[in-house]
């Protein structure tokens, strides 16, 4: 019996220990980045799916906050809904109507998935997993001629048309909005085409590409066959719309870049790089891309927005141009990686030199956000008790130690419990 109180005590301070983390730093923001006011939390309403998990909507009051894409706008933001879905991944919702000192436009204008509306006016378009809304609104704030959304979750797909609708200025029940309530893989397998922009928005919260949350979470949307899927729904000159964080090194944009790569490799594409395009904001990569080699005035038309809102162009068809990273948002490392990815006459062999798997999932595998290789054990080990992530940013390890915990504990359960065995 001292033997097993002995064990658990040393268990429970290791894991106490192991828990520990250094005190929060101050962070200074670089450029015109300043937020006034606070921030609330008001809990409106709270859903559950047929599978148990929890869909909530909560009241989030920004007064005076620069937005979040380029921190150019200065309107006063009022308020505006936000969705989780199990606590986690906030899928923003539109402005309401009867607050007409917010405005819209100072929101919209600042997406960069906007500059697939600029070259494709009057778009059918169909956009994957819109959780608030926010990409449709986008869609018909640029003029598309309708728009086809796809919804994998009942219960937000309710929540955003039906008990939120007055505040989404009935969004869903607009002419020019068709709602599926069905996953994006399913959709895209059926739904009736073709589409002159298809988008996929950033639904994951930002996480340090250490932390690795999510690294076990299947995603058949981003797999090759699935970025294959969409672009087979695109007219020839369609756009597909990605946007993934901006990370250090650049991994998510990385295997994005890899999945579309791919995916048109299989489609017979030689040179991919002709059929992308590649922005970058303050913290997200929007990549564009298409069947087709892209015209050259609708290169220029992407840079002219660029210039406009202050965002770097990290690739672009024909000669990069002086000015596309003249706001010093991406980095020479990042726009290198881009280039040698797209240039890379042997791709297995460029995925496998990397310190993280870089290379892209497919159905048998579907796991787009596991980057995890040992060879990133020395820099998780150096961060413990470092980063706000818990347990350092060793989230991928953590399960992996938790089994070594309950192998030990349970093999000197079962010791104990044959020792004391009557012979």
């Amino acid at each position: 019996m001292r033997m097993l109180r002995r064990t658990l005590f040393f268990l429970t301070a290791w894991l106490a220990l192991t828990a520990v983390s250094a005190p929060c730093r101050d962070v200074d923001i670089v450029g015109d980045g300043r937020i006034f006011g606070n921030f609330f939390i008001n809990h409106n309403y709270t859903g559950w799916n047929e599978d148990g998990t929890q869909t909530e909507d909560t009241l989030n009051v920004w007064q005076r906050f620069r937005l979040r894409f380029d921190f150019k706008a200065d309107e006063d933001l009022s308020f505006r809904l936000g969705m989780r879905v199990d606590d986690e991944n906030w899928g923003h919702g539109t402005f309401t109507a009867d607050a007409p000192e917010v405005s819209i436009e100072a929101y919209l204008a600042y997406l960069p998935e906007a500059l697939a509306y600029d070259v494709r006016p009057d778009a059918r378009a169909l956009v994957l997993a819109p959780r608030g809304g926010t990409q449709v609104a986008l869609a018909l704030h640029e003029g598309a001629a309708h728009v086809v959304a796809v919804e994998d979750n009942a219960t937000v797909a309710a929540v955003v048309g039906q008990r939120f609708a007055d505040y989404t200025s009935g969004l869903y029940a607009d002419p020019r909005v068709t709602v599926l309530v069905e996953s994006g893989r399913s959709a895209l397998a059926h739904v009736s085409g073709p589409f002159d922009v298809l988008v996929i928005p950033l639904m994951r919260s930002y996480y340090p590409l250490a932390a690795g949350a999510y690294a076990l979470s299947e995603d058949y949307i981003y797999t090759v066959e699935g970025f294959g899927a969409a672009l087979d729904r695109l007219a020839p000159d369609g756009l597909l719309v990605v946007t993934r964080w901006a990370q250090d090194p650049p991994a998510e944009m990385l295997r994005a870049t890899a999945l579309l790569v791919e995916a048109l490799a299989d489609r017979g594409v030689d040179e991919a790089g002709a059929q992308l395009v590649a922005v970058r904001t303050w913290n997200t990569v929007t990549l564009l891309a298409s069947p087709t080699p892209w015209a050259q005035e609708d290169v220029a038309a992407v840079r002219v927005r660029c210039q406009a809102l202050g965002w770097d162009v990290l690739h672009a068809p024909g000669a990069a141009q002086p000015d596309d990273a003249r706001f010093g948002l991406s980095t020479p490392a990042e726009r290198e990686a881009l280039a040698t990815l797209l240039a890379a006459p042997d791709r297995a062999a460029l995925y496998r030199a990397q310190d993280y798997d870089l290379a892209p999932p497919r159905d048998d595998r579907p796991f787009f956000e596991h980057y995890f290789r040992w060879a990133q054990l020395p820099a998780i080990l150096a961060g413990l008790g470092k980063t706000w992530q818990p347990f350092g940013g060793s989230g991928y390890l953590l399960v992996l130690v938790l089994l070594l915990v309950a192998i030990l504990v349970t093999g000197v359960l079962t010791a104990l419990a044959l020792r004391r065995r009557p012979s």
